[in-house]
Parts: structure tokens; C-alpha cells; sequence
């Protein structure tokens, strides 16, 4: 008999997908960046009524210290978390941090001082450590033939996350002096407390997350699953579920569960439970993965940071000098190529690429990212491209603020379509997480471990040394792309990287085949 066509072996159906228990997961990862996000327009007018000594000069950092708190007591718990969930299970990890998510934001929303506040945000923090442990989740629920159209949403759930919180905490606080004539406004509690509802809307959220996962959300962790005694003799494994899996007849399912299967053997070798930090550490292909994880996370929100000041600033000092209406344009357009993206063409670049070769090409991207902005830069600039371009392409005046030459626009739009392309590299990288992980049972502690990491690369881009806003400002001061210069290297240096992160192993190709002419 003829082999199969290697289009054919292309073409295997997916899985199915777990889809309302897909949709719980999602609602527990949506709403803990709702509530981190939802204090950040009023937290400086919170700041200021705690804190009626204080000079308003000084308010803003105090406001920082407050929003940072979150995140710094989140980092120093999410790989705990992580690591506890390989020992007791995905979900009594979740319903600790929805449940302790939002009892602090109750506390912060009734807070009579500063300490309070920063006690109550403190207590969100180091509750909050869902991030790794839905991720584990997502690398349980699927196999390599759906990952492609779950992680994806991943980044969708954080995007959208942090347009809710934002828009629901300006919208809900104070409801007495924006709403006077609502019957909020009449309520004495709310306005003794005019912080209360925007964080009791945040709350509830999660409340309403707690008991979707209490009720509905099935355990994933293998060792935590219920087993159910079979007395079926047909040479397979006893699932958690209690269904028997066939080594000779279903494979591919048994995989999909967790179960990774020697060949040559009659019985499931089942890896599981956890794996120290160190012995993490000590795999290499764990540690390639982790340090791309690092690189694209310090260059990603280096971009992410300097694009508005690029955006904003004058010609002359390096920007394109748009109108905040026109920044608001690039961005909102930005997010939706990137929505798209993930949602549609992902799925179909991962089919026809695979993991490695994509993750390759959309860490690559960043390059041109940061190649094209000083170029725009100067094709905008009249004095300094009157020799190289037509009179048709130049704009009116030099100090004309969005008046630029077509072909900066074209450029705009393709920079746009690529900084897009380029974020599906953080859902590649969870895939080649789970690959690299040395079983599903410490899929939690690494994905910890993965979060911290990429914490580290925000404190570093944060940090003094090597601050966005004061590298850009050196570039302004002596006219050179100085900040193009460093983050671009980085961006190379990335990309270089990367072709160490490995995909599935030649045996586990091999074995798919297998189980691809078993199906047949």
C-alpha cells in the first residue's frame, strides 16, 4: 500500500476543544488585570485625598509606588504559585487568587490611608498569581493540533483586559460629583467612599470568575484527576476520566491527556509533579526558552514605550510629531491588525510553518520595527531628504506636524501590519515552553518561573540605566538614532537567539507518524 502524501499527513483534523471549559479559564484570566488596571485613572486623586500633606508635586509617586506595589508582590509569589499548583492542582490555585483578587479590592476601594491602600494592593499582589497556573491550564487542555487557535488568546485576554479596567474605573469613580443627578449620587456610602464602586465592580467580576471555576471548571493536573477503576483488559491506560485508552488504537489521545507513551512498551509511562526551579534550570532546552522568553519581552516593551514619544515628538527631534488623535489612529489600528492576526491568520502560518520556523520569523520582525522609525523620521524631514526624493514626495514644511509624504504613511501602515506580526511570538513561545517542559505535571512551576523571568525584563527596561525616555532624549540631544541603535542590536541579538529554541523532538515527528497511519 502506498504511503500517505506528506500533504495528507498536513491536513489531520484538530482535536476539539474543551470550549465551555476554554470560556471559564478565559473569564478567570480576564479579570485579574481588570482589577490591577482599574485604579489607574484615579489612583493620583485617591492619592491625593489620602494624603492631604502631602505637596502634589509628590502625589504622582506616591500614585506610582501604589500602581507598582501590585506587580512587584505578584512577582515576588507567581513562581510559588506556579510550583504549589504542581502539588495540589490548577484549580484550587485559581479559586485562591480570584477569590483573594477580590477581597483586596474591596479593602482598597474603603481605604481611609495611605497604608491601608498600599496594604489591600499589596494583598492583591501576592494573591494574584493565576497568570502561571491558567497558562499551565491552556498546556493541558490542548494538543499540537489546537494550541494554535488557544494561546493566541492569551495575549487577546490581557488586551482587552486593560481597555475594560481603564475605561470601568474612570466611567464608576466618584459617581457623586460625575453622575449628580443619578441615584448613586443620593447614596451617603458611595460618597464617603467615592473610590468604592469601581472596585467593587472589579470585584464582583472576579466573584462571578470564582464561581464559574468553582462549579464548572474541571481539575487538569493529571495527579489530581479522579480516577476511575476499569476491569477492561484491552492493553490500555485507566483515564482520570475513567474512559480506557487504547496504546495500539489511540495514541494521539492519550497524548492529548498527558500521557506520554513509550512505543515500544505495552503500559503508559505517566510523568508528572514537580520539578525544583534549579532542575528546570539545569534542561537546555527550558533554558533556551527562557532566555528568548527574556529577550522579546525586553525588547517588546522597549518598543512598546518609546513608540507614543517617537510618535509624538517633533521632527527635529527624531518623531513623526502627530496629533494625539492621529497617535490614537496608529494605536487603535495596531490592536486590531493585531486581534486579527492572532485570531485568523495565526492558526493557518502555524499549519503551514510550524512552531520553530514561525517563532523564528516573528522574533525576526522586530528587527525592521526598529530599523523603520528613524527612517520615517527622515523621510518626513524636508531639509534632510530635499536631495533624495521628488518634490511631489516632500511635505509642505518641516515644521509641519502630520503633513508627511505619502510614503511615510505606506511605511506607517506596514510598520504597524509588522510590530502586529511581531507580538505572535509570545504565543509561540508558550508553545515551545510546553515542549520543552519535562511533563505536564511542572508545567506550573515553569511557567512561573517564565513570568518572573519576563518581570525581569520590565525592571531592567524601567530601569535608570537604560530608561527609554532618557535614551531617547540622548538621541534628540546629539541628532543620532541612539535608541534605535541599542534596542535594534537587541532586537538582532534576539533574533539570532532564537534558532536555538527547539520544536518537537525527531521522535516525537516519528511518532506522529505513526499515529497519523493508525488513524488511517
Amino acid at each position: 500500500m502506498a504511503s500517505p502524501s506528506p500533504s495528507r499527513r498536513q491536513r489531520r483534523l484538530p482535536t476539539p476543544l474543551p470550549k465551555f471549559q476554554l470560556f471559564v479559564v478565559l473569564a478567570a484570566r480576564i479579570v485579574e488585570p481588570i482589577g490591577y488596571s482599574a485604579i489607574f485613572p484615579f489612583v493620583n486623586n485617591m492619592m491625593e485625598d489620602l494624603l492631604p500633606n502631602v505637596e502634589k508635586s509628590r502625589i504622582g509617586a506616591y500614585g506610582g509606588f501604589i500602581e507598582s506595589v501590585f506587580a512587584i508582590s505578584q512577582v515576588l509569589v507567581m513562581y510559588r504559585w506556579g510550583r504549589l499548583s504542581d502539588r495540589v492542582g490548577r484549580k484550587p490555585i485559581i479559586l485562591i487568587g480570584l477569590s483573594g483578587s477580590a477581597f483586596s479590592l474591596l479593602l482598597f476601594g474603603l481605604s481611609r490611608n495611605y497604608w491601608w491602600a498600599f496594604c489591600a494592593r499589596t494583598l492583591g499582589g501576592l494573591s494574584s498569581g493565576n497568570a502561571s497556573v491558567i497558562r499551565a491550564v491552556l498546556g493541558e487542555i490542548t494538543d499540537k493540533t489546537n494550541e494554535g487557535r488557544v494561546f493566541p488568546l492569551w495575549s487577546i485576554c490581557w488586551d482587552l483586559s486593560l481597555m475594560i479596567g481603564p475605561i470601568m474605573g474612570g466611567m464608576l469613580v466618584s459617581p457623586a460629583i460625575q453622575y449628580p443627578h443619578c441615584i448613586l449620587a443620593r447614596i451617603p456610602f458611595l460618597k464617603t467612599f467615592p473610590y468604592f464602586l469601581p472596585c467593587f465592580a472589579a470585584s464582583c467580576l472576579s466573584f462571578i470568575s470564582f464561581l464559574l471555576v468553582w462549579f464548572f471548571l474541571d481539575e487538569t493536573l493529571e495527579s489530581k484527576r479522579p480516577v476511575v477503576p476499569s476491569t477492561l483488559s484491552t492493553g490500555g491506560t485507566t483515564t482520570p476520566a475513567g474512559s480506557v485508552i487504547s496504546h495500539e488504537t489511540d495514541p494521539l489521545l492519550a497524548n492529548s491527556l498527558g500521557l506520554l507513551i513509550e512505543p515500544q512498551e505495552d503500559a503508559a509511562v505517566v510523568k508528572e509533579g514537580p520539578v525544583s526551579a534549579l532542575q528546570l534550570f539545569s534542561i537546555p532546552k527550558v533554558q533556551k526558552v527562557l532566555v528568548s522568553y527574556f529577550m522579546i519581552v525586553l525588547i517588546s516593551l522597549s518598543y512598546d514605550a518609546v513608540f507614543i514619544l517617537w510618535c509624538y515628538s517633533a521632527l527635529k527631534f527624531g518623531g513623526l510629531a502627530l496629533t494625539p488623535k492621529l497617535i490614537s489612529y496608529c494605536l487603535a489600528a495596531r490592536g486590531l491588525f493585531s486581534i486579527v492576526f492572532s485570531l485568523l491568520i495565526f492558526p493557518l502560518l502555524l499549519q503551514t510553518f510550524g512552531m520553530p520556523p514561525l517563532y523564528r520569523l516573528t522574533v525576526f520582525l522586530w528587527v525592521p520595527v526598529y530599523i523603520l522609525p528613524p527612517v520615517m523620521n527622515l523621510l518626513s524631514s524636508h531639509s534632510k531628504i530635499s536631495t533624495l526624493l521628488p518634490a511631489f514626495l516632500l511635505p509642505p514644511s518641516p515644521e509641519t506636524a502630520t503633513h508627511h509624504p505619502a510614503i511615510v504613511w505606506a511605511l506607517m501602515a506596514l510598520l504597524l501590519v509588522i510590530y502586529a506580526l511581531g507580538d505572535l511570538c509570545f504565543p509561540l513561545n508558550m508553545m515551545a515552553l510546553n515542549v520543552a517542559s519535562p511533563s505536564k505535571g511542572s508545567l506550573g512551576s515553569l511557567n512561573g518561573l517564565a513570568l518572573t523571568i519576563g518581570s525581569a525584563a520590565r525592571s531592567i527596561v524601567d530601569s535608570r540605566p537604560l530608561r527609554l525616555g532618557s535614551l531617547y532624549s540622548l538621541s534628540a540631544e546629539k541628532s543620532l538614532p541612539i535608541v534605535w541603535i541599542v534596542y535594534g542590536i537587541g532586537s538582532a541579538a534576539s533574533a539570532v537567539q532564537c534558532w536555538s529554541v527547539e520544536g518537537r523532538s525527531k521522535e516525537e515527528e516519528e511518532a506522529d507518524k505513526v499515529e497519523e497511519e493508525v488513524e488511517r
